[in-house]
């Protein structure tokens, strides 16, 4: 006979539940998906330390990634990836050409390098950081109760209440089905 544990029942219900992570944004961000790329493997070398940069390039800045480099092409080459160096050199196969070089003991996921060259692919924007953009207020998201929600926050509480709703209801119809299956009787 299955017996299954409150514990478990209550884990599936919340993991029916929508997250933010759910909701993807198909738009790639410079400050949320390529900087924190950047950062960890690039910057080190690359960034704004004029004592540790290699080869006299800097990727934490626009204009000196996408600038005319008089041994090889521009780093960054908005809109062409296929004519970008950084392309070329996190997809090399040779080692003394590969980034992150191999004694930096840092590599770059498969699913990385593809996000780097979609970035450069759409235009390669960059974006100050976070923490010089101004915040703007988001739009209140549209629910159905307009007399539920008493105040801003309440929007964004009930809207994703309401997109999973259906989801946990499937899901807790299907709980009681089995518990009624196996002749427990835990929820009613």
């Amino acid at each position: 006979m299955l017996r299954l544990s409150p514990l478990f029942l209550l884990a599936a219900v919340f993991a029916a539940l929508p997250t933010g992570a759910a909701t993807a944004n198909s738009r790639i961000e410079f400050n949320r998906d390529i900087r924190p790329i950047l950062s960890e493997n690039c910057f080190p070398c690359h960034g704004a330390d004029s004592a540790a940069r290699k080869a006299g390039l800097r990727l934490d800045r626009f204009e000196e990634a996408i600038a005319p480099r008089k041994d090889s092409p521009p780093a960054i080459v908005p809109g062409k990836p296929e004519a970008s160096e950084l392309v070329r050199r996190i997809t090399a196969a040779d080692p003394d050409d590969i980034m992150p070089p191999a004694k930096t003991h840092k590599v770059l996921r498969a699913e990385q390098k593809e996000l780097l060259k979609s970035w450069i692919a759409a235009s390669a924007r960059f974006e100050p950081h976070w923490s010089l953009i101004p915040p703007k207020r988001p739009e209140l998201p549209k629910v159905q109760n307009q007399r539920w929600p008493r105040n801003p926050v309440d929007y964004f509480v009930l809207a994703p209440m309401r997109r999973g709703e259906q989801a946990v209801h499937h899901l807790l119809v299907g709980v009681r089905r089995a518990i009624a299956y196996e002749g427990l009787d835990l929820l009613r």
